[in-house]
């Protein structure tokens, strides 16, 4: 959830997954009420889910996310939260899933299913010959 005030935004982020045994984000876990992270939480797994600032070509890297200035929040948003590290992620829209976000998980599972199906139609070209 972001709420916005006139202060700016305020973060809060409901969790479907228990952080307690990881390490990177061992800190989120300590924050967490109820299943919920609050505003401190929410802003340290954003900060750690981004580019940092100073990031080489991050210019152009913010063209192509069509942002005209740093703004971790933005960046966040445009990656849902994903990450080539790790497979967490962050559902902005219902119908979301994380191979929609994470298209090295998607190719990977299409190149399993190509061969699951290959060593289907070979057992079955075996069995009928």
């Amino acid at each position: 959830m972001v709420e916005y005030t006139e202060s700016g935004r305020s973060f809060s982020m409901k969790l479907d997954v228990d952080l307690s045994n990881n390490r990177i984000y061992e800190k989120l876990y300590h924050l967490q009420k109820d299943g919920t992270i609050d505003d401190d939480g929410v802003r340290f797994f954003i900060s750690h889910r981004v580019m940092p600032r100073n990031r080489i070509n991050g210019d152009s890297l913010l063209v192509s996310m069509g942002l005209t200035e740093y703004d971790q929040y933005e960046i966040f948003k445009y990656n849902n939260g994903a990450c080539g590290k790790d497979y967490f992620w962050v559902r902005f829209n219902e119908g979301t899933t994380f191979y929609d976000v994470n298209p090295k998980a998607k190719m990977i599972m299409d190149r399993k299913k190509d061969v699951i199906d290959d060593i289907r139609l070979r057992r079955n070209k075996n069995n009928g010959a």
